[in-house]
């Protein structure tokens, strides 16, 4: 299950592997820190296939939970898919005669998962993006949506959507410690990790909406009942996005 008991959440962590997968591989590393606001936790992918899932996306079949033995079988062939370590789980995806994997290894001592890939899928990758509103937003999590969002297209929506609550997108901004921050204003230029947890998690929503694809757990969370009428206004008018709430 996921990390609150829910299948819901379960299902929505295999999707984001599953896309993993398939993805850009300059996108992979931010997709993944994003997804762990799901579980709020940076081994969520080592951890989700270790309790192993099956899947099918588009008419491509997915299954997480191959084990260090299974992958060492599969490196007879894919020599980089050899494990490393004892804490090593693999995701094969599977359409047609066509075979695809993705290696996730945890060394103890390491704060991040180390991620390989291996095979190929014919299909184009999906632009997509999965997250919850975490809380606080911590600046890995920031970083990383600073690398996945169409600046044009979220001062656009900002246009549309935000004008009334007097938000203006401003883009990146580098602080004092040379690190990129999103930056809004509302009166005086915001980064977004220091807006109140309800705006915060509306402007979330915008810029994810920058995506062709939002998958989006827990999207009343922190929204007071006007801050959720606009999320409702999003979603419905922003209608080349697909939209998979919970």
């Amino acid at each position: 299950m996921g990390c609150n008991g829910a299948y819901k959440t379960l299902i929505l962590e295999a999707v984001a592997a599953s896309l993993l997968l398939l993805a850009n591989p300059e996108e992979g590393p931010s997709l993944s820190t994003i997804a762990s606001s799901l579980r709020m936790d940076d081994l969520w992918l080592y951890k989700l296939l270790n309790d192993g899932f099956e899947i099918s996306i588009d008419g491509v079949d997915f299954k997480g939970g191959l084990t260090p033995e299974e992958l060492a079988q599969i490196a007879q062939q894919l020599p980089i898919l050899a494990p490393r370590s004892p804490y090593t789980r693999g995701l094969q995806a599977q359409n047609g005669r066509e075979t695809a994997y993705l290696k996730v290894e945890y060394f103890p001592g390491q704060p991040r998962l180390d991620v390989t890939k291996a095979g190929k899928i014919s299909i184009p990758s999906y632009n997509f993006v999965v997250l919850s509103t975490p809380n606080p937003l911590a600046q890995p999590f920031t970083t990383s949506l600073t690398k996945l969002i169409n600046y044009y297209r979220a001062a656009d929506l900002f246009d549309k959507f935000l004008k009334e609550l007097e938000i203006k997108f401003v883009g990146l901004k580098t602080d004092e410690f040379d690190r990129q921050n999103i930056v809004i204003v509302k009166n005086r230029d915001i980064p977004i990790h220091y807006l109140g947890s309800g705006y915060a998690a509306l402007v979330l929503m915008v810029l994810a909406a920058t995506r062709d694809i939002v998958i989006y757990d827990n999207v009343e969370l922190h929204l007071h009942p006007w801050l959720m009428e606009k999320a409702a206004e999003l979603i419905a008018n922003t209608q080349d996005v697909q939209w998979i709430i919970s």
